[in-house]
């Protein structure tokens, strides 16, 4: 148990990064899905022909989907909540310890897709008269379609919401992909024993400089956040190409090292 103290107080939690960047991208969003919703709900006629939006991308039609993403448990509007809500606080806890900003960042949008169709099924209107699940309560309101055929895509009409899941989706796939880039990257170069020290000594700083700009901004004005942004850009940007310049020079060095070695080998063979 006192492992556990310890550890919830120790833990890094990032909460600078978060409350600077993950939050306000978090309310915006939220914000930006609930009035796109409201204004279909008023402008809109349930389930009228689609409107052309972009024509051959976007399409709008105004639709209540007591069920999960894609129609699942249409049915059971309770069972759908429930997932849902369990999902969100999942996706919560998982923002709460991550502090890294290459998953931070796709979380942020799943979890601001999440809580905006939770919390949009509270106010969103029953199922008018005349269609099916008609008076069911707590559905989510859906009005973007796609205006083009491929694999069905036309028979699903989604929202804002389920876009940010989505690119978060995208995103945590290239996440991942980054993520195992480097470690891929640091364990040829233990394995080599070619500037291992150096490559780690190099995310170590990237790591450091993070944590200073974020210190930095600190009680800031955002004209001052800004400039420190851009800093924090440039300095970023330096540490990189001083990366790469001095891989260039320890490889240089490994190789004539090399050439030395396979010189004095012949030599001794000649002998």
């Amino acid at each position: 148990m006192d492992n556990i103290k310890i550890f919830f107080k120790k833990h890094n939690y990032a909460f600078r990064y978060k409350l600077l960047w993950c939050l306000p991208i978090l309310i915006f969003l939220i914000a930006l899905d609930w009035i796109s919703k409201a204004i279909v709900v008023s402008k809109m006629e349930y389930s009228s022909d689609p409107v052309s939006g972009v024509p051959g991308l976007l399409r709008f039609r105004y639709l209540l989907n007591p069920g999960a993403a894609l129609s699942m448990n249409a049915g059971k509007p309770f069972v759908a909540i429930l997932l849902a809500t369990l999902v969100t606080v999942f996706l919560m806890a998982l923002w709460l310890f991550l502090n890294q900003k290459l998953w931070l960042q796709p979380i942020n949008f799943m979890l601001s897709g999440s809580i905006a169709n939770v919390v949009g099924r509270i106010w969103a209107p029953v199922i008018p008269d005349g269609f099916p699940s008609a008076g069911t309560k707590g559905g989510v309101v859906d009005f973007l379609e796609w205006d083009f055929n491929f694999l069905g895509s036309q028979s699903y009409t989604f929202n804002l919401a389920d876009v940010y899941v989505n690119i978060s989706i995208a995103v945590l796939i290239i996440a991942f992909i980054i993520f195992s880039w480097g470690e891929i990257k640091a364990y040829i170069y233990k394995k080599q024993d070619v500037f291992y020290e150096e490559f780690l000594e190099f995310r170590d700083s990237l790591a450091i400089l993070e944590n200073s700009y974020l210190e930095s901004v600190r009680k800031k004005s955002i004209k001052n956040q800004f400039s420190l942004y851009k800093n924090y850009l440039q300095n970023k940007k330096t540490l990189k190409r001083n990366w790469i310049e001095q891989k260039k020079l320890l490889t240089q060095s490994k190789l004539k090292v090399l050439d030395k070695t396979q010189k004095d080998n012949d030599k001794a063979k000649d002998s």
